[in-house]
């Protein structure tokens, strides 16, 4: 079945009911059948582009899904791009996936220069009302997305994910995400609202907004910068966010109608949990990753201490406690990257190099990384080594090492003699330029006694930990 056929379905057994209400145009209502009316005309217009590699730019919003599963459900190659990424990581997102075409839903001069001039897109506005074929025969045929894995910027790698798994690894979670929550009629007879402040440009906002419109509910897309106020004014029964969200949501008055937040992302601590249900909501955590070709593959319970897989997943912990997968819901591959694609794969198996074991319930828990990623309070994925490599090209470094302390980045550099302490911090400020703000290194420690290693030359983060702790000078770029 076709995703043009699978959205045909889902409309028609929805009908009037609504699917989308746009707070930035004076709250505009949007049905089912007109969500998936207007859907048909894009096919129309994308069945007749002739691009095929097409990316899309913009905020969350109604247009935003009409256009994007419009291009998908006619067999193009989808990629979301942020519209809040600088204009260097954008660049560099676009040549590695060797985009056609860039829609934008605020065309900018700076982004048409570079785009148009440098890199040869075709760059233009959102499609228009009158550009839109009326009554034309269409070839629906499944479309790909390309979501990029999050990260530090020095190497873009995306995620190819085809639409029909896309779409049927959403429904093993439905039971098991909602369970507690009314939907269709919903609560007292109200459809339930789905209040949606993150970028649907990663594959966790995507993947939430086709979840809840397969259930019936009406979705209300937002600005996480304004997500406070936002919420209040919708007073929606669900809230998709992360976990820094909710810290900031325990602090305030909570909404008559909230009764969960689904977060993912990064890990829920118990006390967080807590403090939620303290509040009068619950907290949903997910643990997934763009690889695993949809939200997530399984469900925390409450905490990062219990997860269950979900149905027609498989989980094995090896000699190395290394979690491994075996699910056809995993992505296609990264974009032209087959030797990194074939590493994690170990027959029908499958590794994003988690660390776990097996609690006695068997249920299992996620205990790190076997290579250095940290799950930000944000829902960012922080790669140490990555940020070591490029600070190590510093001229007169001679080694780097990075922590994670406190929601801040600290570099740990090691030269030879003082003198070369401000060369060092020069180049410390021009990294920091290509880094969006929650890259960026917040403190440095410039010093000449060697980074404390381990077997292999890893480094010792504990060890460095403790040393950084312990100093009593800190040198801040």
């Amino acid at each position: 079945m076709t995703f043009y056929e699978c959205l045909g379905r889902l409309c028609k057994g929805f009908g009037n009911t609504k699917a989308f209400c746009d707070i930035y145009r004076d709250n505009a209502i949007y049905t089912y059948e007109q969500f998936f009316s207007d859907v048909k005309r894009y096919m129309g217009y994308f069945q007749n582009c002739s691009a095929y590699r097409i990316a899309i730019m913009g905020a969350g919003s109604y247009e935003w899904v009409c256009q994007v599963y419009g291009a998908l459900a006619v067999g193009k190659n989808i990629i979301p791009l942020d519209p809040y990424q600088n204009l260097t990581n954008l660049t560099a997102m676009l040549r590695y996936s060797e985009a056609e075409m860039i829609l934008h839903d605020e065309p900018d001069a700076e982004f048409e220069k570079a785009f148009s001039k440098e890199l040869h897109l075709c760059y233009r506005g959102y499609i228009k009302e009158q550009e839109l074929p009326q009554n034309q025969p269409l070839l629906p045929e499944n479309g790909t997305m390309m979501f990029f894995t999050s990260g530090t910027n020095s190497k873009v790698k995306g995620t190819i994910i085809d639409l029909e798994r896309f779409w049927n690894s959403l429904e093993p979670g439905i039971p098991i995400w909602n369970e507690g929550i009314t939907f269709g009629p919903g609560i007292n007879g109200e459809q339930i609202k789905i209040y949606i402040p993150i970028p649907m440009q990663a594959i966790y906002g995507s993947c939430m907004c086709l979840l809840y419109l397969m259930q019936g509910s009406c979705i209300y897309f937002g600005n996480a910068r304004k997500f406070v106020t936002e919420l209040i004014d919708i007073d929606p029964h669900i809230m998709v966010g992360v976990s820094t969200m909710i810290q900031i949501l325990l602090q305030v008055k909570k909404p008559q109608n909230l009764q969960m937040v689904m977060s993912s992302g990064g890990p829920c601590k118990e006390e967080l949990y807590q403090s939620a249900l303290e509040k009068g909501f619950e907290i949903r955590n997910i643990y997934g990753a763009s690889e695993l070709g949809g939200l997530a593959f399984n469900k925390c319970g409450k905490a990062i201490s219990h997860l269950t897989p979900l149905t027609g997943n498989e989980i094995r912990i090896d000699e190395k406690n290394v979690i491994w997968i075996r699910s056809a819901n995993r992505m296609l591959g990264y974009y032209n990257m087959p030797e990194e694609t074939a590493a994690l794969y170990d027959g029908e198996w499958f590794t994003l190099d988690d660390l776990g074991s097996w609690n006695e319930d068997k249920t299992f828990r996620i205990e790190g990384r076997s290579k250095h990623m940290i799950a930000m309070e944000n829902g960012a994925k922080l790669y140490l080594e990555e940020i070591e490599e490029r600070l190590e090209k510093i001229p007169e470094v001679k080694e780097a090492g990075i922590l994670y302390l406190n929601q801040k980045i600290i570099a740990v550099l090691v030269v030879d003699s003082d003198s070369q302490a401000e060369v060092v911090q020069n180049g410390i400020r021009e990294y920091n330029r290509d880094q969006e703000f929650q890259y960026k290194i917040a403190e440095s420690w410039i010093r000449k006694e060697p980074l404390p290693r381990l077997e292999l030359n890893k480094i010792a983060r504990k060890v460095l930990e403790e040393q950084y702790l312990d100093k009593n000078e800190r040198k801040i770029p």
